[in-house]
């Protein structure tokens, strides 16, 4: 099974705080899509940040594979 649509929102001023948030929630819902028998299509799965200041980009793994940041999703 797979688990369509799902987002996470997360805020936080500060970047290195904003990473540190992310990595522990995608380490959540990691062991939640385990514990549901549920899949996450990584090859599909990317970050986007919304600021009206330049951020650096964040390094974002989940299940040992870098999240790609995109500009635009469908």
């Amino acid at each position: 099974m797979h688990a369509d649509d799902t987002n996470l929102f997360l805020f936080d001023k500060d970047s290195k705080s904003l990473s540190l948030k992310a990595t522990e929630c995608l380490k959540k819902l990691s062991q939640w899509f385990i514990a549901n028998k549920l899949t996450l299509n990584l090859s599909k799965t990317c970050y986007m940040v919304f600021s009206s200041e330049k951020n650096e980009d964040l390094k974002l793994v989940i299940n040992n594979t870098e999240i790609e940041k995109a500009r635009s999703c469908k």
